[in-house]
């Protein structure tokens, strides 16, 4: 009876240990931001296919903070995310790149359509969702992740959130020198 109390009590402290190392803490994300799934590749090799000019790679950003938007054109939050998208670009200039990564299939007048009518401020890819893919994936539209200046994934945040979540990333990655 003993052993078997004492095996229930280590377990019980084990699970409790675990559990707690899990914890977000002051160190974790928030709620609503998402640690990302392991992306199968890594995103650093991933070509890119502007709507102009010849490709890039992700690596091609290498010492900048990338936040990588993937939307679509038909997607209303995706519109939405586009002024957000802007602004970080212009508070974290000096630091930050943002790029656009189109993950539907409406085509080139599609995407220069949105282009024209959303005016982003940032460049914007085509890739689809192979591109997402070798991220980790999109599981909605649209999401956005966050890499350090080695093309590590730091975070993702899917859908539409306030400006504020996105700048708090960025924050977030500054405070910890990524």
């Amino acid at each position: 009876m003993r052993s078997r109390q004492g095996k229930r009590r280590a377990l019980a402290a084990a699970v409790f240990v675990a559990l707690a190392a899990g914890c977000g803490g002051e160190n974790g994300p928030e709620p609503e931001q998402q640690a990302p799934p392991p992306a199968p590749a890594g995103p650093a090799s991933v070509v890119l296919q502007p709507l102009e000019g010849p490709q890039r790679t992700i690596a091609d950003y290498g010492g900048w903070i990338l936040v990588v938007n993937f939307f679509s054109t038909w997607s209303k939050d995706s519109q939405a995310l586009i002024p957000i998208m802007n602004e970080i670009q212009r508070a974290f200039v000096a630091n930050v790149k943002v790029i656009g990564i189109a993950v539907d299939d409406r085509g080139e007048a599609a995407l220069r359509s949105f282009v024209r009518e959303n005016e982003p401020r940032f460049e914007i890819f085509t890739g689809g969702a192979a591109v997402a893919g070798r991220f980790g994936g999109a599981g909605r539209i649209p999401t956005t992740y966050f890499l350090s200046r080695e093309a590590r994934i730091y975070g993702r945040i899917e859908g539409l959130k306030e400006y504020r979540h996105y700048h708090d990333f960025v924050i977030g990655m500054y405070k910890r020198r990524m």
